[in-house]
Formats: C-alpha cells, structure tokens, sequence
C-alpha cells in the first residue's frame, strides 16, 4: 500500500547521526548539535505518529523532545529514559517477501504469512536497536548530560 512504501521511503538515515559530522558545533545554531538531534528526534517521533495514524490507532504517547542547549535536568533525564528503551509503533510491513494473495493455497499462504512475520520482526528490532545505539552515542556526547554527571 502506498502509506507502507511511504513507511519505507521515510529518508532518514540513522547511521548517519552517529557520526560527529553531522553537527557543526555544541551550540542551537542550525548545524548545531543541539538543533540537528532535535529535528531528528521530532522526525522520529512523527513517524511514530503517522504509523499509528495509518493503523487507525490513537497515539497518545509523549515521547520527550531533546530540548535545546539550556533544557532543564529533569527534562533531558525524561528523554534519555524514554529513548533509551524507544520500542516502535511501525509495522515495517514493506520487509514483506511475499504477496499473500499470490498464494495458490492455504497452506502455502500460512508459510508465507509466517516468512512475513518473521522479516518484518527483524527489521523492528533491527531499527528499535539502530535508535537505542544512537541514543547511547548521542547522550556520551552530549554535554548537558555529561556536565550533570559531575
């Protein structure tokens, strides 16, 4: 379906915000560290969103927002709390190998159904881990966390 490919084609690389070249500086400035992470963390939490949109459900979590460089203490503790154990909504039904109404039978469309199933957990615990893994990377450089740790 079209909000699936949609799924897929959601553009955010995630590898690429684990690298230092990503920001310019340790500043709220457009290049900077503090802006970039909360754009990307406002993306994310969009595509959490969307997906519970498309699956007609109602999304009433309050995922916490990275915050600027003066965000408050408890604030960036609620987001690194919350993004650390991040579990996704998404259905990642686009990881699907098969087409089940090109089933000839029941039996053979259970064995595709299950295939699917199987590739589409994957890929979300495949992406649930890619965001734990940059979060863990982002908060080790990020100085209002390490200046709270002192």
């Amino acid at each position: 379906s079209s909000s699936d490919q949609q799924d897929q084609d959601d553009g955010i690389d995630l590898f690429k915000f684990c690298t230092t070249s990503v920001y310019s500086d340790y500043s709220d400035g457009i290049d900077g560290f503090y802006t970039v992470y909360a754009n990307l963390f406002k993306q994310l939490d969009m595509l959490e969103r969307k997906s519970a949109e498309d699956q007609d459900q109602v999304d009433d979590i309050r995922r916490p927002e990275f915050g600027s460089s003066s965000a408050a203490h408890a604030d960036i503790r609620g987001f690194y709390s919350y993004w650390s154990s991040f579990v996704t909504r998404r259905t990642f039904s686009w990881k699907d190998k098969w087409k089940l109404s090109d089933a000839p039978n029941r039996q053979i469309r259970r064995a595709m159904e299950k295939e699917n199933k199987q590739d589409r957990e994957a890929g979300r615990r495949e992406y649930n881990q890619t965001v734990r893994h940059l979060v863990g990377l982002v908060k080790k450089r990020d100085k209002r966390w390490v200046a709270y740790q002192y």
